[in-house]
């Protein structure tokens, strides 16, 4: 049986303890948590409060644990540059005991399908070096275009990571 830790069930149970085969997967709001900077940053307050919940949820689980977040955002129809907070995301939640990645894609490609592409890859090998599937995404969508493209999604890249911590 899979659990969803969304919304207003975030906090994990006192008393109660989920069946060995219950599987969970937490999600990384984008309206609670803050997608400027990775979900285990310290310098964000809602971050924090985020870990500190996973691995409340980690301690109460025997099963499974997934990770779900917004690597397409339903409500930016333009960039949604977060490759910085990805590939620090992913290797921290394997860190703390994750097993597996649930993402959800918004259907604007041309804008924000280079986080899927990185979040896929990473998925598949935690260990990836992410500047090369940055190099291979530039290259092989953008062709011609790469240097400029290259330019643009890193300027995006640095504008949202100096973005003051919060939703």
């Amino acid at each position: 049986l899979g659990l969803l830790i969304y919304m207003y069930q975030m906090e994990p149970p006192l008393t109660v303890r989920p069946h060995a085969r219950h599987v969970a997967a937490i999600c990384d709001m984008t309206w609670v948590y803050d997608h400027t900077r990775p979900f285990n940053d310290p310098t964000s307050p809602p971050n924090r409060e985020f870990l500190r919940q996973l691995r409340g949820w980690r301690k109460v689980l025997s099963g499974e644990m997934g990770f779900y977040d917004y690597y397409g955002h339903w409500g930016a129809l333009g960039p949604w540059p977060i490759v910085h907070k990805i590939r620090e995301d992913l290797p921290a939640f394997r860190e703390e005991g994750g097993t597996f990645v649930t993402f959800e894609v918004a259907p604007n490609f041309g804008m924000q399908g280079l986080n899927a592409y990185v979040a896929a890859r990473l998925s598949w090998d935690v260990e990836a070096d992410v500047d090369l599937l940055l190099e291979d995404y530039y290259t092989r969508f953008y062709g011609p275009a790469a240097e400029a493209m290259r330019r643009f999604w890193g300027l995006a890249e640095q504008t949202m990571a100096l973005l003051a911590p919060g939703p």
